[in-house]
């Protein structure tokens, strides 16, 4: 998204904002890996916890955004802060220690 904010040419910014929408294709495979992760009778309560955690940015990232429109002035702040968090998840995601693996469970 931060792309978008900085590029002076309309359709370029169109491309990366449409891009950015791409992410919306993770979901899915969130819950399986929660299956996979889990202990079978605990699935329902870990995939509430990681839905309660989920909706929490719902209600953080508006306030967020608009004290720095408020305090900025500005749109800027609020998407390289967005974009930031976004990269050092994927950098904390790339670097994780592999060698814990999911328990395996008999079905």
């Amino acid at each position: 998204m931060i792309p978008a904010v900085l590029v002076s040419n309309v359709t370029l910014a169109v491309m990366f904002v449409a891009g950015s929408c791409l992410a919306g294709l993770a979901p899915a495979n969130i819950f399986v890996i929660l299956q996979g992760c889990a202990p079978a009778a605990e699935v329902g309560i870990w995939t509430g916890i990681q839905n309660f955690t989920g909706n929490l940015s719902g209600i953080v990232a508006p306030a967020a955004m608009g004290f720095l429109i408020a305090t900025t002035g500005s749109y800027v702040p609020g998407f390289a802060l967005g974009g930031g968090d976004s990269a050092g998840q994927n950098l904390r995601l790339q670097f994780h220690d592999r060698g814990n693996q999911a328990p395996q469970h008999e079905n």
